[in-house]
């Protein structure tokens, strides 16, 4: 669930120059636009493996890890995904805009719900309890930084085409799983592995080309 995260991570150490530079100026339309820009290709990635782990989570765990707990666990974590994601890159942000002590205080907070929750609802919800908490102090640190960016720097955020995209991308993914599975179909493959691994393959084409597309403009 992690691992993408080493792509908005990058993304996250180039931001803060660019957004100090930019906060330096007092140039608010270029800053306005960093935060529209990276907000939507952060949860257009976030959508993306979400729908990557919930799909393919159970196989995932199986082929990796040769464990079916291991997939439900994979499974159940990819919910977290998209607000997981854009709280690294636009923390970066606040963090160039010279707004540490705020994204302090919302981190501790957020942290202090989660064990709350964690504390309450282990107990009677086991890993869903966990999955929970987890979820719901990303969503709640995401609109906490949003709101703070939106005071330094109104910006309009296009949710409906950040939204459309991957579900673009996923109808195309299925649309070649589908003929995928007709050809394997009739050649009789029958080798799990090598179906997870192409499923996961025809399911990442449509984003990354989408994903070139985005960052080439």
């Amino acid at each position: 669930i992690a691992f993408p995260s080493a792509l908005t991570n990058s993304l996250s150490v180039l931001l803060v120059s660019d957004v100090a530079e930019s906060d330096g100026n007092n140039n608010e339309r270029q800053l306005a636009k960093t935060i529209q820009y990276t907000s939507g290709f952060t949860l257009f990635l976030g959508i993306f493996c979400f729908g990557f782990f919930f799909e393919n989570g159970y196989e995932a765990g199986i082929f990796l890890f040769n464990s079916e707990t291991a997939g439900e666990y994979i499974t159940l974590l990819s919910f977290i995904c998209p607000f997981f994601y854009l709280t690294s890159t636009l923390g970066s942000i606040l963090h160039g805009l010279g707004k540490t002590t705020e994204f302090f205080v919302f981190n501790i907070g957020t942290i202090i719900l989660r064990l709350v929750i964690l504390w309450f609802g282990i107990p009677y919800f086991g890993i869903k309890g966990y999955v929970f908490g987890l979820m719901l102090s990303q969503i709640i640190l995401t609109v906490l930084i949003l709101m703070c960016l939106y005071k330094k720097a109104s910006f309009n955020f296009n949710l409906i085409k950040w939204l459309a995209l991957p579900v673009k991308c996923s109808v195309c993914s299925y649309i070649l799983i589908i003929l995928y599975g007709i050809i394997i179909n009739n050649l009789n493959v029958n080798s799990p592995n090598i179906e997870f691994a192409s499923r996961s393959l025809l399911y990442c084409i449509p984003f990354i080309i989408t994903s070139a597309k985005l960052t080439k403009n």
